[in-house]
């Protein structure tokens, strides 16, 4: 992603709060390596974002923020399900006491769309099943007053 107002060292950032917040692994190490090696980003501010600290932002600031938000996330859990061979060395876990309210929200979102999308799938379940009954009770219907149609009258395909 080409940036227009944040530089690489504050997209870095970002990079290791998403993925502190997504719990990926993988992705802390690459960020991690990257903010340090090529961002030049000292270790102990590296924490700090991974922390999720961030003020002063304008309203492009918070606008590229989210863009790399929506590029970060996919990548995290495409990660932590598929577990790709380590190339970058392991990093310490920060344990949620180490994090801030900005990433607590972030997981408080991501758990609310989770449930959104759980309900969504069992609301849709829940009307492919109440079809599937009706169907099953109009065909009981016909046969109870005598039929009116057989398998030959289907149409082939």
């Amino acid at each position: 992603m080409q940036s227009v107002e944040i530089k690489a060292i504050e997209r870095d950032s970002i990079g290791l709060a998403v993925s502190q917040v997504n719990g990926c692994n993988y992705c802390l190490t690459v960020h991690s390596f990257t903010a340090e090696h090529m961002a030049k980003l000292p270790a102990d501010e590296i924490i700090v974002a991974r922390k999720g600290h961030a003020s002063g932002y304008t309203d492009a600031n918070v606008m590229e923020i989210a863009a790399l938000l929506a590029m970060y996330s996919p990548t995290n859990f495409f990660n932590n399900v598929f577990d790709p061979r380590r190339t970058f060395p392991p990093l310490r876990r920060l344990a949620q006491s180490e994090l801030y309210p900005v990433a607590s929200a972030m997981m408080a979102w991501q758990d609310q769309v989770v449930v959104s999308q759980t309900v969504d799938l069992q609301n849709e379940r829940n009307e492919t099943d109440i079809r599937r009954r009706q169907m099953a009770a109009s065909v009981l219907l016909i046969k109870a007053l005598g039929g009116g149609w057989d398998t030959s009258q289907l149409p082939t395909y």
